[in-house]
């Protein structure tokens, strides 16, 4: 009987627990023991007594949001410290069989025992209490929205739609340029060509919708230059059109008139794109490219119109002391390069940076008097004078029986003389109004700055280079008698010496590096003004002596449509130009002419003319 007691209590112990939930722990275990107490039988055997103090307290409840554990899953034991309960008064032991067996409870107090009313259930934590203790909620940093640089496409037009889908049918690469920004797509398409990438090398970096083209002679780039240092239209109305004789002051007026070198002719032959590709590999753009750069630069000194308009007396006989003559180069550039971009974060925008590596081939001849004297007396007049010639011509006749006459060394393969430069460049592209959030959001404000170095340590080096120096010297007794007879020969007055200086001999010349420094403010998309400054850091054949400058806007009505014009300052001459140029998304084509005239008037004021034209097809 005793151990099914015991079984039956263990058995309805957790039952128990749940509906004393309300009560102390020890009115719990008091009724507990009168339970058993009442249901023991009338034999002698005496139910064993429980003391308090062997009984540890159970713990506090749970809070009801806890979870109830359940019954049959392993139960960590709670450390709690039991607290020692009142002693206990001994029971009185009585040999009535009947007499039933009694716990006493804790002694009794004055103060009375409140009324315990009733409490909602609450569920059984194990452990420490967590009532009192605070909820401590870490608050999440909400992360910073980082916007790109180039925004992401998201289209709504069915237009915009079939853009998107062709642009992402192209070769994907690195460069490839996806976005509906048309502000991005216009810088894309301006700076995506070889010819850009020719004047700075950090637009290989530029991305672009298509990355790969190429370009070939004749559609490829080509530009004719040709002007005077003067007015030819004024200087043959206002001087020559009466057939009278200059006034002092008209003769002093021309030759301020001519510029401060006196009568320059320079004639610019430019194709730097005759053979180019590009191509996207690499995170970034390779390109190889062949052009072809010829000038001519002829000059008359303002002092050699002394002999046109004073001549020759016994007392002040004329004396030239500046070159006159023409020089004449022309060389090719042999490139192959590599750029590439970095995107900063989107405040910052993107720089841009690339290399070419230059391999130079050519040739360059000139022909120039250096001296030249026209001495006056009572009975004849001598001129003399020394002439230099540099030409690639082992046999040089310029006063013979034959008359001018020459031969060129037959191994034409052997003339040039291949050289190395190199071009760098560095670009940053950023977008001015999130650096100045004040600025109203329909100005885009795309800034590009441009630092480019060309041709850097380069040189023009000739093979089969022959120098001459030839001495002339001519007497007349009457120089209107012997120019107007009819068997004038110019060999009976004339004696020319000539000195070879070198022959078959490798001779070099430096091209001038330059430094170029360019900027595009794009303050809306429509719009792109920019700025150029370029001076040359050393000397070389085609070097300038003072800076080059130009100003200018490109408008875009619409994305594939360009229409510029620019003034430029280049060597104290001042000059428009103005062209327009078509683009999509796989070629380009664009015209422009270049006038010489700070007045842009086609008439009197023009002193010369260019042209340029460019084709790309891209893939």
């Amino acid at each position: 009987m005793k151990r099914a007691i015991i079984c039956l209590f263990i058995f309805l112990l957790p039952f128990f627990s749940i509906a004393q939930e309300s009560a102390s722990p020890e009115t719990f275990f008091n009724d507990l023991v009168n339970i058993l107490s009442q249901d023991s039988t009338a034999d002698s055997i005496k139910t064993p007594v429980v003391k308090p103090e062997e009984i540890a307290p159970l713990p506090d409840p749970m809070p009801a949001t806890q979870p109830i554990p359940k019954l049959d899953s392993p139960v960590p034991t709670p450390l709690v410290t039991p607290t020692p309960a009142p002693a206990a008064t001994p029971l009185k032991e009585d040999t009535t069989p009947s007499e039933t067996v009694q716990i006493p409870t804790a002694p009794p107090s004055d103060t009375p025992t409140p009324a315990i009313s009733p409490e909602p259930a609450k569920a059984i934590i194990i452990g420490t209490s967590l009532i009192d203790k605070k909820e401590r909620v870490k608050k999440e940093k909400e992360p910073m929205e980082i916007v790109p640089y180039i925004m992401e496409p998201n289209p709504k037009s069915r237009a915009q739609k079939k853009y998107v889908k062709q642009m992402e049918k192209a070769l994907k690469s690195r460069m490839r340029l996806i976005t509906l920004d048309q502000a991005d797509i216009i810088h894309g398409r301006r700076f995506r060509s070889v010819e850009a990438a020719v004047m700075n090398p950090a637009n290989l970096g530029t991305r672009s919708e298509f990355g790969n083209s190429f370009s070939i002679i004749p559609f490829s780039s080509m530009t004719i230059n040709a002007n005077t240092s003067t007015r030819p239209f004024v200087l043959l109305e206002d001087y020559f059109s009466t057939g009278e004789l200059l006034s002092e002051a008209a003769e002093d007026s021309l030759i301020a008139m001519l510029g401060p070198n006196g009568l320059e002719v320079p004639i610019d032959i430019n194709m730097p794109n005759m053979v180019s590709f590009k191509m996207a590999a690499l995170f970034g753009s390779f390109y190889a490219n062949s052009g072809l750069f010829i000038r001519e630069r002829s000059h008359i000194p303002a002092d050699f119109f002394d002999i046109l308009f004073d001549g020759a007396t016994f007392d002040n006989p004329y004396q030239m002391n500046n070159d006159l003559g023409i020089n004449i180069n022309a060389y090719m550039k042999n490139s192959v390069g590599y750029g590439s971009f970095v995107e900063l974060p989107s405040v910052l925008g993107e720089i841009r940076f690339g290399v070419s590596v230059n391999a130079y081939a050519g040739a360059f001849s000139h022909m120039n008097i250096t001296s030249l004297e026209l001495i006056p007396s009572s009975e004849s007049v001598t001129m003399q004078g020394t002439m230099e010639v540099m030409t690639i011509a082992d046999t040089l006749s310029l006063f013979g029986d034959d008359g001018f006459n020459f031969h060129i060394v037959d191994d034409y393969a052997g003339i040039p003389n291949f050289t190395m430069g190199y071009d760098f460049g560095f670009a940053w592209r950023f977008k001015l109004n999130r650096l100045l959030p004040i600025a109203p959001k329909i100005l885009k404000n795309y800034f590009d700055f441009q630092v480019g170095i060309e041709d850097l340590g380069a040189s023009i080096a000739m093979n089969h280079a022959y120098m001459r120096e030839i001495s002339f010297e001519a007497n007349a007794d009457d120089l209107l008698a012997t120019f107007s007879g009819d068997d004038f020969s110019l060999d009976s007055i004339m004696v020319v010496e000539e000195t070879l200086v070198y022959a078959d001999s490798t001779i070099s010349q430096p091209l001038g590096t330059k430094l170029n420094l360019n900027i595009h403010y794009q303050p809306i998309t429509q719009i792109m003004l920019k700025f150029g400054w370029s001076t040359y850091i050393t000397d070389g054949l085609n070097a300038s002596d003072t800076p080059d400058m130009y100003y200018g806007v490109d408008i875009y009505p619409v994305s594939s449509l360009s229409i510029h014009a620019s003034l430029l300052q280049k060597n104290a001459i001042n000059f428009w130009e103005a062209g327009i140029k078509l683009y999509s998304t796989k070629s380009e084509f664009g015209i422009k002419a270049r006038i010489y005239d700070l007045d842009f008037s086609l008439t009197e004021n023009l002193s010369g003319a260019g042209i340029q034209f460019n084709w790309a097809r891209y893939f």
